[in-house]
């Protein structure tokens, strides 16, 4: 961190690439009381130069950047969002265009001489609400999500970390300390199986490209929710009959343990996995969800227990040695009662994003395209919102 940044909240926040970014507006961590250059609220945040060339976020704030980032306003009375989706359709050509043997570069001469076709500003910024209101409700859904994880964590916490409801009885020692009397400690592995992924070939064309999700690190924590739905690689149903790969059960709970130690998630349909992970699946009376509130409570034991000189790990030793509590079968069976309705909740706005991303990624290219006109969409809009 340089003299003139700083992380204590102190100046303008700053912004020197996309490691902030969220859905739509950064988180920012770093401040500076020395701008160089400034964005302010509404202002289009656009990557500009490495492997993050063509991210995108909108400037909710004014905001110091740095140089991988440049601020984009819309004028001639196009909108600035409309800027955005217009960008969304040109990128590839746009990024066609970037220079650096190292690091892609896009200048400012580049984005200033890029030719593009648009309709007059009325049309174009009929079709920009079309698509905001999209994102807006995609965005809507992730922060509802976060708040129903934070309630679900919460109530783990209040129940089997703090024993908020039962405080009022008797407690007894245990090796992780004062536990509710009639309560265990088991080992994790005594109320989860630990589920192994493997890799086909990847020499092997015909392993890969199938029809069959394949998590690794890279799919776990995307686009701000728990739920795994769709993974960057696939595999064919002959690359898992000819690798150690095997089909997980839905729900399983993912976590990392090689590299990127501490990212977990749900899967939210049957799915294989890398070596890099493993899965957990009850064989307790705790629901997938409960089982995941143990893995987010056990995240940072995880985390401390994690060694390895290249690249931190965590294996089947450590699951052996990681104890949690059991309450009574029919605590649980009152806890899972509560929690899973919530994860359910979560889940249904997963699959309703999904479906809200396929809607605009099919219109805007139609409709930034001039393919087809915004009136023949806007019933089947209005009504996925």
């Amino acid at each position: 961190m340089g003299s003139y940044t700083n992380k204590e909240g102190k100046g303008i926040p700053l912004l020197n690439g996309p490691t902030e970014f969220g859905y739509s507006h950064p988180a920012p961590t770093q401040f500076t009381n020395q701008p160089k250059k400034l964005s302010v609220q509404g202002d289009l945040l656009f990557c500009v130069r490495g492997s993050t060339t063509g991210r995108m976020n909108f400037s909710d704030q004014v905001y110091a950047i740095g140089r991988g980032l440049g601020a984009i306003r819309g004028k001639n009375s196009y909108s600035t969002r409309y800027v955005k989706y217009l960008i969304d359709f040109y990128l590839d050509r746009m990024l066609a265009l970037c220079t650096g043997s190292t690091f892609p570069n896009l200048s400012r001469s580049d984005l200033e001489n890029f030719l593009i076709r648009t309709p007059d500003p009325k049309q174009a910024n009929d079709i920009a609400g079309v698509l905001s209101a999209i994102d807006d409700k995609i965005e809507n859904n992730l922060a509802m999500n976060q708040t129903l994880e934070e309630m679900a964590m919460a109530l783990y916490k209040h129940w089997f970390v703090d024993f908020g409801p039962f405080q009022d009885g008797e407690f007894v020692d245990s090796e992780l300390g004062p536990i509710p009397k009639g309560w265990e400690v088991k080992g994790i592995l005594e109320v989860a199986d630990l589920l192994s992924g493997g890799t086909p070939k990847t020499r092997v064309s015909e392993y890969w490209g199938g029809n069959l999700n394949w998590v690794s690190a890279k799919d776990i924590g995307n686009e701000g929710t728990i739920y795994i739905s769709e993974t960057e690689k696939k595999i064919s149903y002959l690359g898992l009959n000819n690798s150690s790969a095997k089909i997980l059960p839905e729900n399983t709970v993912i976590v990392v343990a090689r590299g990127s130690v501490g990212k977990f998630g749900i899967i939210s349909s049957p799915m294989a996995m890398n070596q890099s992970c493993y899965g957990l699946y009850s064989t307790s009376e705790f629901s997938q969800g409960t089982i995941y509130l143990i893995i987010s409570n056990l995240i940072e034991e995880f985390k401390r227990k994690s060694y390895g000189s290249v690249f931190d790990t965590i294996t089947t030793s450590t699951f052996k040695t990681t104890s949690v509590i059991y309450p009574q079968e029919k605590i649980i069976f009152y806890f899972n009662q509560i929690v899973d309705p919530l994860f359910k909740m979560i889940r249904s706005k997963v699959t309703e994003n999904i479906m809200l991303s396929d809607l605009r990624d099919t219109l805007l290219p139609k409709l930034i395209s001039g393919e087809v006109r915004l009136k023949e969409f806007r019933e089947e809009v209005e009504s996925a919102l």
